[in-house]
């Protein structure tokens, strides 16, 4: 998909492994995030979406250049998270979190690897960037490997423009080569809230693709 001028369609085969197998419901120990939390966190990030009738506010997204690509927070009355979603396209949401009232995470659903994307750079070179979620969750030894001999450990910073989300972006020589590269990234995940550890593992292809 392209997203402005620099975000291209993503073909990715994204897996979430976990060192025991993480189910998509849980009931979790308190994870509550509200709507304060965030407009004081990020409030020149955010924008709001939408109001309940009374003129509360039910939906914050990020302020985004682009209208597709987003994350988008879903509130309930009291001001409590509903649910964290972020889309790559129109058609539907990525990545998923769902809360209860009282702040107990209850559902996910999707990689927290949520985005990849990439552009040609020059004749040679193409330019990757990967996102990811940051909801109650802290990455460590993330390392990127490729099909075509590349390897190297990367560090997640604050991405600019997406609220709650981590980026790394890294240059490889793959312009001739596009179609039949492959990514593979790995990492620790921990989620805070759960107070657990996973290990994430994404390959990421581009045969369907072009630059």
């Amino acid at each position: 998909m392209k997203c402005k001028k620099i975000y291209f369609s993503i073909m990715v085969l994204g897996i979430l492994y976990s060192c025991s197998e993480e189910p998509k419901k849980k009931t979790s120990n308190n994870c509550e995030i509200t709507l304060s939390q965030l407009l004081t966190n990020d409030s020149s990030r955010l924008q709001v979406n939408d109001r309940a009738k009374d003129g509360t506010i039910t939906q914050l997204v990020d302020k985004s250049k682009d209208s597709v690509i987003v994350g988008a927070y879903y509130f309930y009355p009291n001001g409590n998270l509903q649910s964290y979603k972020f889309f790559a396209s129109t058609k539907t949401y990525d990545y998923n979190e769902e809360y209860d009232s009282s702040g107990n995470l209850t559902l996910v659903e999707g990689s927290p690897l949520v985005l990849k994307s990439f552009r040609q750079k020059n004749d040679s070179v193409v330019r990757f960037t990967f996102f990811f979620s940051t909801l109650h969750k802290e990455y460590s030894n993330v390392n990127i490997k490729t099909n075509n001999g590349f390897e190297f450990a990367a560090e997640l910073i604050k991405n600019p423009v997406f609220t709650n989300i981590k980026s790394i972006t890294f240059d490889l020589p793959v312009a001739q080569t596009f179609s039949n590269t492959e990514i593979y990234t790995s990492c620790h995940l921990t989620n805070t809230c759960l107070n657990k550890q996973w290990s994430l593992r994404d390959t990421a292809t581009f045969k369907d693709a072009s630059l």
